[in-house]
């Protein structure tokens, strides 16, 4: 596992909170655990289709928490489409 000060995010939280001391941003770091249940997915060689959850964790920046849950929301859904 890779130390946190490695993750992009960590710089990301890093810029904003010298851009919120400076009084230029008013974004804070949320770290959202979001649940996805259930996602079907059918395997293309057997035809098989399959339900399972996801549990993902995500640091994004909003300006509340409302704001936060949608963008791991989002997050989850781009991840998923790939």
């Amino acid at each position: 596992m890779r130390p946190f000060f490695l993750e992009p995010a960590f710089w990301r939280s890093a810029i904003y909170a010298v851009l919120r001391s400076l009084g230029i941003s008013r974004q804070n770091a949320y770290r959202v655990m979001v649940r996805a249940e259930p996602i079907w997915l059918q395997d293309e060689q057997t035809g098989k289709r399959e339900a399972f959850g996801r549990y993902a964790t995500h640091v994004v920046m909003a300006q509340c928490d409302a704001d936060a849950r949608v963008a791991a929301v989002e997050l989850v859904r781009e991840a998923l489409r790939l």
